[in-house]
Formats: C-alpha cells, sequence, structure tokens
C-alpha cells in the first residue's frame, strides 16, 4: 500500500490522510461550537483518540506522517485539496439527509433555525481560492423566515489559513421601507475574523447578503475556513452597532 500511495512505511497514505485531517477538522469544529462541554483537556483528548480510533490510526504515526508531509509540501497542499473535498462531500450529504429526514426540500435556500442566537450559515463551511479557482469570491444569500425579529444581529465568523493578501468582506440586509444596512471591511492575516452587522430595533431585515473576496497573487492558495453566520436576537445589554456601518435608501 505504501509502494502504491508513493509515501514510506510508516507514513499513512494520502486518502487516509485526507480523510483523516477532514475527522480532525470536525471535531474541532464541534470543540468551537460547544466551548461549555469541551471546558476541560481531558475531553478534548478523548475526542481526538476517538478520532484516532476511527480512523486506526495511533497519535505516533500521526505526528510521523504529519513531519514528513512537511517535507514534502506538494504532497502536503494535494491532501488539503482532498480534504476539502472530503469536507464539501460530507456536508453535502449531511444536507440532503436532514432535507430527508424532516420531510422537507433540502435545498439551500430552505434552511430555518430556531433560538436567541443561531449559526444560520447554508453554504460548504469550507473553501479552497486559488488562481485554478472559478471564483475568487464566496455569494450567499437569506431570505427572511418565521424566525427573524426586529433589531437582529448578525456576525460572520471564519478562519483564513495560506492568506497573505487581505478578505474583503461585504454584509447587507433590505429591511422595510425600502432601508438598506450594509458594512463592508477587510480582514488581514491568518486566523480567526468576524464581521458584524447589526439592524436597528426597529428594523427587520427581508434578506440578508453578502460576500467574501480573496484576491490571490501568485500561486498561492488561501483556505476560508469553519465559516458561520450567527444571527442574535435583539437584546438592549449586547446591541451594538458598529462604526462602520451605513445605511441608504434603496
Amino acid at each position: 500500500m505504501a509502494a502504491c500511495s508513493g509515501v514510506p512505511s510508516g507514513v499513512i497514505p494520502p486518502e487516509r490522510m485526507a480523510r483523516l485531517m477532514a475527522d480532525l477538522e470536525i471535531a474541532e469544529s464541534v470543540v468551537e461550537t460547544e466551548p461549555a462541554k469541551f471546558r476541560g483537556d481531558s475531553l478534548k483528548k478523548t475526542l481526538l483518540q476517538s478520532v484516532y480510533l476511527r480512523n486506526g490510526v495511533t497519535s505516533e504515526e500521526v505526528d510521523s506522517s504529519m513531519m514528513w508531509y512537511g517535507r514534502h509540501i506538494d504532497r502536503y497542499k494535494d491532501v488539503v485539496a482532498r480534504t476539502v473535498e472530503i469536507l464539501q462531500d460530507d456536508e453535502e450529504q449531511a444536507r440532503v439527509a436532514a432535507g430527508r429526514a424532516s420531510g422537507r426540500n433540502s435545498a439551500i435556500g430552505g434552511m430555518t433555525a430556531d433560538g436567541d442566537s443561531v449559526d444560520v450559515w447554508n453554504l460548504s463551511r469550507l473553501w479552497r481560492l486559488s488562481r485554478t479557482s472559478p471564483a475568487s469570491i464566496v455569494r450567499f444569500n437569506l431570505s427572511r423566515d418565521r424566525n427573524w425579529e426586529p433589531g437582529d444581529g448578525y456576525e460572520l465568523r471564519f478562519k483564513t489559513v495560506g492568506a497573505v493578501n487581505p478578505v474583503e468582506v461585504s454584509l447587507a440586509a433590505d429591511c422595510q421601507l425600502g432601508k438598506r444596512v450594509f458594512i463592508n471591511e477587510r480582514r488581514r492575516g491568518n486566523g480567526w475574523h468576524s464581521v458584524r452587522l447589526q439592524l436597528d430595533s426597529a428594523a427587520t431585515a427581508s434578506q440578508l447578503y453578502g460576500t467574501l473576496t480573496y484576491l490571490t497573487s501568485g500561486p498561492e492558495t488561501v483556505y476560508l475556513d469553519s465559516i458561520t453566520l450567527i444571527r442574535t436576537h435583539w437584546k438592549k445589554s449586547r446591541a451594538h452597532i458598529p462604526a462602520a456601518q451605513q445605511s441608504i435608501n434603496k
């Protein structure tokens, strides 16, 4: 198997490595989404070991494999690209399964969510952008459902990996009486970023849309990872309208 995959004995083959990295990404997202359940390191270690067990590897094999791929960057880039594909396939399968289980159409535009603070992002959470990508813009659009309320706030969160240039983020909401609220900001560097759009306490959005734009330079590849769009209902104690936010009459 090692000979067929082009890696030496003791190194996890590319396809298995990509599946492992996808599962590790999912586990990390679980920890970040539910921090109250993973306050202690012991629970995080247990989750990590369960991922290793599922993939039939040990921590020593993972460490040695990561060191080998770190010395063979071209092979590592291929594994990362395959990891992105696996995560996108997993998410699409989960979306279809959720639609079947609920008896509803599983189309992207049909998503609704209950609760005071929920993630309403309805696209893939991981995007790979490079010179060979079909586009350098991630576009999203949400239509009002029964859970939208006056004064809702929307926070777009994401993590950048491999970014050299800034990410341009735009968020906009169409409200009643022809009013449009919008914000445009840049986020530089790698790591976690967020941009928040806060409606006035009397305003209700009928449409929410936006873009994440990254212009690649040269052969670089950037990943927009773990994207969430958190909708929070109005509460005076935490409502804060960003200084860069603007509104116009359409």
